[in-house]
C-alpha cells in the first residue's frame, strides 16, 4: 500500500517461476508497458506444476541447484475454468495434482489460476494468495488457458524431494488454510513417494513450448 501504489508489482511464491512471453528478450519493464498500451491493470498466469520422470525422491536436490534441471516435465491438458460469484474469480482446475490425487473427487483439485503482475492501487486487496482479487472487475484480466489474450505460466516447482517430509508435517498440523480434514488423503499420498510422469506429460523447453500447447499466449504483444 505504501511503496507499491500506482506501480506494477509482482507477488510470487517461493517456488514460483514466473514465465512470461518473449521472456528471453524482454524484460519485465517491457511487459508492463505492453500491458499499459492494452489499458491492462493485471496479467494473469497458469500455476503449472512440474514434476520429473522418477518418484519424488528418486533424485537428490541440493541447496543452489536449478529446479528446472529435473522437473522438466508437466500435464498439458485438461484444464477447465470457470468464474465463481460474488467475487466473479476464475477458477481454473486440472493438471497432473488432479489426476494423480483427486481422479474421482475432481472439484477438489487445486485452484490453477492466479493475478501475480499487477498495477497496484492501495485501495486493491488479494483474497485467497494471489489467486484473486478485490474490485471484482479485476478478476477479469484473466481467462485462463486457451485464450487469445497475453498470459503467462508460473512453473510450480512444488514436487522436489521435500514435499515428502513437508506433507508428513502438514499431516500432524492440519492448518490448512481451507478445510484441513479434506486434504488428508491428499498429504497422506504425497507421503506414500509417488510418480506423477504418465506417456502424455510433455517435457519443458521454453516459453514457446508453453505457448504452444495453448497454456500461455502472447496476444497482441509482438508477432
Amino acid at each position: 500500500s505504501k511503496y507499491g501504489n500506482n506501480k506494477w508489482c509482482l507477488i510470487l511464491d517461493v517456488d514460483e517461476i514466473f514465465t512470461y512471453p518473449h521472456m528471453n528478450t524482454h524484460d519485465l519493464y517491457d511487459l508492463s508497458q505492453h500491458l499499459e498500451t492494452q489499458k491492462k491493470q493485471a496479467f494473469g498466469a497458469l500455476l503449472l506444476d512440474l514434476y520429473t520422470q522418477g518418484s519424488l525422491n528418486s533424485y537428490s536436490f541440493q541447496h543452489g541447484d536449478d529446479p528446472l534441471d529435473t522437473l522438466r516435465y508437466f500435464d498439458s491438458a485438461p484444464y477447465r475454468a470457470t468464474r465463481q460469484e460474488p467475487k466473479n474469480n476464475l477458477w481454473v482446475q486440472g493438471g497432473v495434482r488432479e489426476r494423480v490425487f483427486f481422479p474421482t473427487t475432481p472439484e477438489k483439485g487445486p485452484t490453477l489460476n492466479k493475478l501475480p503482475l499487477i498495477k497496484w492501487h492501495w485501495r486493491y486487496a488479494y483474497i485467497n494468495s494471489t489467486h484473486s482479487l478485490l474490485p471484482r472487475h479485476l478478476n477479469d484480466e484473466y481467462n485462463g488457458p486457451n485464450t487469445n489474450e497475453c498470459s503467462g505460466v508460473l512453473l510450480h516447482t512444488k514436487f522436489l524431494p521435500s514435499i515428502i517430509d513437508k506433507s508428513l508435517e502438514e499431516l500432524k498440523r492440519k492448518q490448512h488454510f481451507g478445510k484441513p480434514d479434506d486434504f488428508v488423503d491428499y498429504y497422506s499420498n504425497i507421503a506414500q513417494n509417488p510418480a506423477l510422469y504418465s506417456p502424455n506429460s510433455k517435457e519443458l523447453h521454453s516459453w514457446e513450448t508453453l505457448e504452444e500447447l495453448g497454456l500461455m499466449n502472447k496476444g497482441a504483444w509482438m508477432p
